[in-house]
């Protein structure tokens, strides 16, 4: 909520500043903290937004964790849209993802969830299933990390957003 705040107000909370700074005082820190990660760079496309967001994830575990709580892996739980340059788009799967089995299942159908996670940002930007033969899942993969970016998020519908 404090951090929701933050940025509705874009920061300018000192109205607020006692209040949040008594009734709340570690996680209105926090929310500042956190807020300073976005606000650091001005967002002004898909791409600059994207970025925030897997700043802003990288930066949350390690404060949930400096005040004792569980962290929650948000760069893999969360899946962002992808947003791809042109030369991006033709590079092979394997050359900008990787894909890691989950514990998680997908809801539809109630398969083995595997993640992609970007190279560049550790960040989840599709969850897939896969045959569950043996066989059929490793030449599954394989025909996968052979394809463009592109061939590949439109052949499982996956949405992105071109880098401008």
């Amino acid at each position: 909520m404090h951090n929701s705040g933050l940025v509705f107000y874009q920061g300018a909370t000192t109205a607020f500043a006692q209040k949040f700074e008594q009734r709340y005082p570690a996680a209105y820190h926090g929310a500042q903290s956190l807020y300073q990660v976005i606000a650091a760079k001005t967002i002004d496309s898909p791409f600059s937004f994207r970025r925030a967001v897997v700043n802003l994830f990288a930066a949350f575990d390690p404060w949930l964790a400096s005040v004792g709580l569980a962290t929650t892996n948000h760069n893999q739980l969360i899946t962002l849209d992808g947003v791809f340059s042109e030369r991006q788009q033709r590079l092979e799967v394997r050359q900008v993802f990787e894909i890691l089995h989950s514990e998680l299942t997908v809801r539809e159908g109630g398969g083995s969830a595997y993640i992609g996670l970007g190279k560049n940002d550790h960040q989840n930007t599709f969850v897939i299933t896969a045959p569950t033969d043996q066989d059929k899942s490793a030449a599954f993969f394989k025909q996968i990390y052979g394809e463009s970016v592109q061939t590949f998020m439109q052949q499982q519908q996956i949405p992105f957003m071109e880098r401008k």
